[in-house]
């Protein structure tokens, strides 16, 4: 366990996902040399686009900044890899994985595929489809779309789906498949998309041909043109030295004899074993008797083309998984130089496994002849046929056959539901989802967790658009064994849809070739071009801070670029809100988790997860996930899959500008706060339950991308109550290191804790007003020690924008600050010490800070900045200021002062001069990286003040301050930037007790009892303040730093008796990252927990991550290795 975790916990440092295709390949080499080839990337293809110009739909490949139509795009499948080493492109069907997949093949076949979940690697490819949030489903019957395959040519077979086999055990969900005629349209979700696996049976060239389709509320049938995506699966790379047009290419080359040629193909299984999986390829070869030979050798299956590899020296050899079928290989060379003439071989057998195959006899230019050809595609819409049809359920061995079957054959029909074991509730316990098609009407659910007798069957049936009839909608107690008729456009029983639009009176005959506009019964999306995607922020305010609850549907969180640069937002496709994507403020949002989504963890029986009060299949049998708790343990999750019912949160960087940030931008997940005991994960898991840790109430990760990313995770929660986890991001670009302040979002598990929340951004009293402050708790290491929600005053505008509305030329309009004589007196909350901005064109320093209002602006010399004595803490002796000093962390606690900078009002590059620093020790200014090593923020690499901050892009940073010794301190510092230098400013630090006795001002803020008190926010305060702060019944405590090793931490009482929640680690090896508290009362921790062990509160936490890293290529300051004796929490990263 404990080994295993460390693994997890260990640094990401390579991309968690990949985006939608960045750095595109111009293919020049085969049939696709003019095509943009998407590989090692997430790529949605095809991806439905509304065109409100053509009132119709168009598909694109969501890859890169404008996404291109699919025709002018290939998707390679080529080798593919995890970190670890272990391939993911073959995927054999064994007798384990047969019952559930065996649609794409027979025991003992091997199949090439690209994987749901590629993982860091997102080797060979991560490929999905999807839709835009902008199609106007509520111009549609039923709300409903399709993608519709209706052409498919290639040498093998191609099967979609989704595996649930990590979150259930259940069959795998298929949802497109070239040869199944019931499966050639898959039912789409406005603004959402698939990871799913698709699988080939035999390598080379691909293509698939689709159409979109739906039908107005007029009954007219909508369908777009048909386009063409090519897969080329296996094979090589596109490359810019390749041939283009082979044919052409072949015509054009030499035709001279030769008595030295003596050609010849050969296919035998491939003798290396240097990478995993290599036991399954086979080597092919062609050689041509005369070592002068220099050309081009290009490989065919059934005519197909599979890979063109250069001749050297007479001689070319591929390796392939070739597949488990018998195929025709062909080479056709293409000679550049040497004696030989050009030459096509004759096609010659052969399948994996067998010992060699060879032929010297020449042929015919290969020509495609496939020899497992798809089944024809009937694309006419029908017009009439019979209005019944059949459900029945039957159970038996725990599992319920369900099946759905229309009087009229030809019909198909998706449907979707399940059995509901409360009768208030709406949303399947066990789920019912399948295709009723020609060749399958029913489908196995297994009901074991399903409830009894009075378990109800809803489900929702939906015809294909091409046919007249709309869906039929059903809920009927006693389903599990149950006969039922249903008609299409009615309900029956006890059902009241939300989608259900009644069906026109008389069917509509076909319409011309050119479909009708759809009868605007809503308002079209504003912004729309004529086949062009959504663009970021289009038609929505990209920075919207109204407070919202979004409990199901598609987000993503991430950097966007707005008027005031980069900045943390929440990408809402859900719909939920409103009909078109919104970007939104993290902080006005609480993403809610249902009680619906609590699941038994581990392969247990149904007994257990009655006497834990729960129905529905349990969740993460396999034994990779048992770091989540023991089986039998009650979780929350939201799967990595999207679910019905349930928000469907992840991750994406693609909204930041490739050509603006070449090297992608990382993500840093940083645990915030957690309810009493709680604990949470964020992690991918493919078919293999092979697990990728994102994030987790443990530690900061760090998720690296170097390519725009987008991921979805499974999200596991231990307790009820309110989660709140930073996001930021930061990386390097042409103009340095770059950072994007770091946001909370906010997750409210259970049903009672989302009823007890208020709103976000406001309080149950008082809606739209900011939540009450929480005022500091008592001192202690719960109290003082950890970074926590920003309950007490909130942080009024996004740091790393200008607070306040700029001039027309530029210059910040500064807040109103204090009018008293006397200093304001500042001693917790966010204060942007140096404070950057322009006034009439000058360069200008001052301190802002957000403690007696929002953004209030102040010279420097008019404010006490006070240290209290809750800031003196032990130091591990690598860092600066040890062994004991008083210590300002980078990540904000909320009863000590939180200072940084801020350049973003400049827009441009800004040096910070600290001129002189005079008091009774020294002051210095680091950050602390994710391995806990400290990083100099200083141009001399030490960490020493005085010295000079490099600014080199307009940023919002904060950083660890340690003080040696209490007394006054003064710092001298101005600002400078090319030739622009501001006034020198003095700014006066009083640490300690003694130095802060002096008579306070009356604009000192602290968190007053009254709502109505002076340090309330003023009406003009950003509502991006914490969204949901717990209502007075609920428990919420900010998370145990589990990053301390427990042989670092002294213990002067020995007698001291940890708490369950403290870390533990289990092998005593004293490098492993913290196992978070598993939700277990009966845990006993070792003597190696993390304690205070004398009580005395005084313990600090320096952060592991930085909200900014631009000094990251900076020679670390102050380690000095070894073992620390202090109690400043450090991560632990050994592998």
């Amino acid at each position: 366990m404990t080994r295993m975790w460390r693994m997890l916990g260990s640094v990401l440092t390579t991309c968690v996902i990949a985006a939608s295709g960045v750095n595109p390949t111009l293919a020049s080499a085969g049939p696709d040399d003019s095509k943009t080839i998407a590989t090692q990337e997430h790529v949605d293809s095809p991806k439905v686009f509304w065109d409100e110009s053509a009132g119709n739909f168009v598909l694109r490949t969501n890859v890169g900044q404008n996404p291109p139509p699919i025709e002018t795009t290939a998707l390679w499948v080529g080798k593919g890899y995890n970190d670890a080493g272990h391939q993911q492109y073959i995927h054999p069907i064994t007798k384990d994985n047969a019952p559930e997949l065996g649609f794409a093949g027979k025991p003992g076949d091997l199949l090439y595929r690209a994987p749901a979940q590629p993982g860091f690697s997102r080797s060979p490819i991560w490929a999905g489809f999807g839709a835009d949030t902008n199609v106007p489903i509520e111009r549609f019957r039923d709300q409903s779309f399709t993608l519709d395959m209706v052409g498919f040519d290639g040498p093998g077979r191609m099967e979609m789906f989704n595996n649930y086999g990590t979150e259930h055990k259940e069959s795998a969900s298929r949802l497109l498949s070239s040869h199944d005629v019931g499966l050639r349209s898959a039912f789409l979700t406005a603004g959402s998309h698939t990871h799913n696996d698709t699988t080939f049976t035999r390598p080379g060239r691909y293509e698939m041909t689709y159409r979109a389709s739906a039908r107005d509320t007029n009954g007219k049938l909508i369908h777009s043109a048909p386009q063409t995506l090519v897969w080329q699966v296996g094979g090589t790379k596109p490359s810019a030295e390749g041939l283009g047009d082979v044919a052409k290419a072949y015509q054009a080359s030499s035709t001279k004899t030769s008595p030295s040629f003596t050609p010849k193909l050969s296919l035998q299984p491939h003798a290396g074993r240097d990478k995993d999986g290599d036991e399954h390829l086979s080597q092919l070869e062609f050689t041509t008797g005369d070592s002068a030979d220099q050309g081009t050798a290009v490989f065919h299956i059934d005519g197909y083309h599979l890979a063109e590899v250069p001749v050297r020296n007479g001689h070319a050899s591929w390796t392939e998984m070739v597949g488990s079928q018998s195929s025709n290989f062909q080479v056709v060379y293409v000679p550049r130089s040497g004696h030989s003439p050009r030459w096509v071989s004759a096609p010659i057998a052969y399948t994996t496994g067998q010992q060699r195959a060879q032929t010297s006899q020449p042929g015919q230019f290969p020509t495609k002849a496939s020899q497992d050809p798809a089944p024809a595609f009937d694309t006419g819409e029908l017009t009439d046929g019979s209005d019944e049809a059949t459900v029945t359920s039957n159970v038996k061995d725990g599992s319920a056959t369900v099946t759905v079957t229309p009087a009229d054959p030809r019909m198909i029909a998706h449907v979707k539901g399940g059995f509901i074991t409360n009768p208030k509730d709406d949303i399947p316990d066990c789920d019912v989802d399948f295709v009723s098609g020609p060749h399958t009407r029913s489908i196995r659910a297994d009901v074991r967790y399903c409830g009894g007798d009075a378990t109800s069957l809803k489900l929702d049936i939906t015809p294909l658009p091409r046919d007249h009839r709309s869906a039929a909608h059903m809920k009927v107690a006693g389903g599990l064994n149950s006969t039922t008729q249903v008609r299409w456009g009615e309900n029956t029983g006890d059902v009241n849809p939300t989608s259900a639009t009644p069906a026109p009176t008389t069917p509509v005959q076909p319409g011309p070739t050119d479909p009708a506009r759809p009868a605007p019964t809503v308002p079209a999306p504003t912004g729309s071009q004529p086949g062009a995607p959504t663009e970021p922020g289009q038609g929505a305010n990209p920075s919207d801070t109204s407070p919202v609850t979004i409990d199901r549907g598609h987000v993503d969180v991430g950097p966007v670029i707005s008027d005031g640069g980069a900045t943390m937002a929440l990408v809402d496709d859900s719909r939920t809100h409103a009909t078109q994507t919104v970007l939104r403020d993290p902080e006005s949002v609480r993403l809610s988790v249902p009680d619906h989504a609590k699941h038994v963890r581990g392969d247990v029986s149904a007994d257990v997860v009655r006497k834990a009060g729960l129905s529905g299949r349990p969740v993460f049998p396999d034994q990779a996930y048992d770091f989540l708790g023991r089986k039998g343990t009650p979780v929350w999750v939201l799967p990595q899959n999207q679910t019905d019912g349930l928000v469907w949160p992840g991750f994406s960087t693609e909204r930041m500008p490739t050509k603006d940030y070449p090297h992608g931008v990382n993500l840093t997940l940083t645990p915030i706060s957690a309810p009493d005991k709680g604990a949470w994960w964020a992690f991918t898991a493919g078919l293999t339950n092979d697990v990728t840790m994102l994030g987790s109430s443990e530690k900061p990760h760090e998720i690296v991308n170097k390519t725009p990313a987008h991921i979805h995770n499974n999200w596991v929660f231990t307790k009820p109550g309110t989660y709140v986890i930073g996001v930021s991001a930061s990386g390097k670009n042409a103009s340095g290191q770059f950072s994007v302040t770091q946001k909370k979002v906010t997750f409210v598990v259970g049903d009672e804790a989302a009823t007890a929340l208020p709103t976000p951004g406001g309080d149950a009293a008082t809606p739209g007003r900011p939540a009450e402050p929480t005022p500091p708790s008592a001192s202690g290491p719960t109290a003082s020690t950890h970074p926590s929600p920003e309950a007490s005053t909130p942080s009024a505008s996004p740091s790393n924008q200008p607070s306040n509305p700029a001039t027309p030329d530029g210059q910040s309009t500064p807040a109103p600050s204090s009018s008293t004589n006397t200093k304001v007196e500042l001693d917790h909350g966010h204060v942007d010490v140096f404070h950057v901005g322009l006034t009439g064109g000058k360069l200008d320093l001052k301190l802002k800070e957000d403690v007696t209002g929002s953004g209030v602006i102040h010279e420097p010399q008019d404010v006490d900045l006070q240290v209290k004595d809750s800031a003196l803490v032990d130091v591990p002796r690598q860092f600066p200021g040890a062994p004991r000093a008083y210590v300002l962390p980078m990540t904000q606690n909320q009863d000590l002062l939180w200072p940084g900078w801020d350049t973003m009002s400049t827009g441009k590059p800004v040096d910070l001069v600290v001129d002189s620093v005079q008091g009774p020790g020294k002051v210095h200014l680091f950050t602390t990286d994710i391995s806990g090593t400290a990083v100099s923020q200083l141009t001399s690499g030490g960490t020493a003040l005085p010295g000079t901050i490099s600014v080199p892009s307009p940023t919002h940073v904060h950083a660890n301050w340690v003080f040696t010794k209490p007394g006054v301190y003064t710092m001298t510092v101005h600002a400078a930037s090319g030739s622009m230098r501001s006034a020198t400013k003095t700014y006066t630090w009083r640490i300690g007790g003694d130095a802060t006795a002096a008579p306070s001002s009356s604009a000192s803020a602290e968190p007053s009892e009254s709502p109505s008190a002076s340090a309330e926010p003023s009406e003009s305060a950003s509502a991006s303040e914490e969204p949901s702060a717990p209502a007075d019944d609920e428990t919420v405590t900010p998370l145990p730093d589990p990053s301390v090793d427990p042989e670092d931490t002294p213990s002067a009482d020995p007698s001291a008796t940890p708490s369950d929640e403290e870390s533990v680690d289990p092998d005593n090896t004293g490098d492993e990252g913290t196992i978070p508290a598993v939700p277990s009362d009966e845990a006993t921790p070792s003597d190696e927990e993390s304690v205070d062990s004398g009580s005395t509160g005084d313990e600090a936490t320096i952060p592991a991550t930085s909200e900014a890293t631009q000094a990251a290529d900076n020679a670390p300051a102050a380690s000095h290795g070894g073992a620390s004796a202090g109690t400043i929490a450090l991560p632990r990263t050994g592998n």
